[in-house]
């Protein structure tokens, strides 16, 4: 989720202190939820003391910067990428008909299956069953309802793509105490792809998806107004393309990795810079 810059003190510069996924803090730093939070922030307050400036995969760092005091002036937002672009523009898609959720940070699929119970649609939810309680996620295989299967994966790039390019849409219930923007590389494959997304209100989408434009954002844990939004979303076509057509224009903007590169090298040049001319700590910088 972040880049954290401690600064190297042998060449009075600021450097790279990790670079860190969606699904995870400061590694080692900061929890990804409020319910972790309490065992790990006495450790982590004294190490977050010398890291000069974040960089965040999201706007909203509120509920962070008040858990362990994170100085506003010290924190960046760099928008993410899409993972696999290149393979993603030449990758063929189509409606094979199923309602699609996968991921595996912080995905309350307890909620999902509440919504989808009883509905008539054909829905998949995509996991690789080892990786989910080491990531915030939880799938009881007895609350899963008649119309929902769930799929095991092997977790492959490749695999992942084939079934995100021919859902219906896709949609990432994301758990309501998560810290890290738990859904956010996947909900930009997803876009990617042109496919409507159905998301959790949560670090992953405020500030950054618009609820009906680029996405359609509902409330955390709540199955009457999730399944509403998928009624909606598999009932109504014109609605469902033109929130995947927003939504992919969106995602294609944030190109791939080397953007994503040149917009950290950016961040960090401006607090050399800084440093530089105020040698021994790094100067209040104003927001992007």
């Amino acid at each position: 989720m972040a880049r954290p810059l401690r600064r190297d003190t042998s060449h009075g510069a600021v450097s790279p202190a990790g670079f860190e996924s969606s699904s995870a803090c400061v590694r080692g730093m900061l929890p990804s939820s409020t319910s972790r939070h309490t065992t790990c922030s006495r450790s982590a307050s004294s190490r977050l003391r010398a890291v000069d400036l974040f960089v965040f995969y999201c706007r909203d760092t509120a509920r962070l910067r008040a858990i362990y005091g994170l100085p506003a002036e010290k924190i960046r937002y760099v928008p993410f990428k899409v993972n696999d672009y290149q393979k993603i523009l030449t990758t063929p898609t189509s409606d094979a008909g199923y309602v699609l959720s996968c991921g595996r940070s912080y995905r309350d699929y307890v909620t999902l299956c509440k919504a989808l119970e009883g509905l008539p649609y054909s829905a998949r939810i995509l996991v690789t069953p080892d990786e989910l309680a080491g990531n915030g996620s939880e799938l009881d295989l007895r609350s899963v309802p008649a119309n929902v299967t769930v799929v095991t994966d092997d977790g492959s790039s490749r695999s992942w793509r084939e079934w995100i390019a021919h859902a219906k849409l896709v949609v990432l219930p994301i758990s309501p105490d998560v810290l890290a923007p738990a859904g956010i590389s996947t909900y930009l494959v997803a876009m990617a792809l042109g496919k409507c997304v159905i998301i959790s209100d949560s670090p992953a989408t405020r500030g950054i998806l618009k609820d009906g434009e680029q996405a359609v954002v509902v409330p955390p844990a709540d199955p009457a107004l999730l399944r509403a939004a998928v009624v909606k979303a598999s009932e109504d076509a014109d609605y469902r393309a033109r929130i995947a057509q927003a939504g992919r224009e969106y995602a294609l903007s944030l190109r791939d990795e080397d953007r994503l590169a040149d917009d950290i090298v950016h961040e960090v040049t401006k607090a050399i810079g800084r440093e530089r001319r105020q040698p021994g700590r790094l100067a209040s910088l104003p927001e992007s």
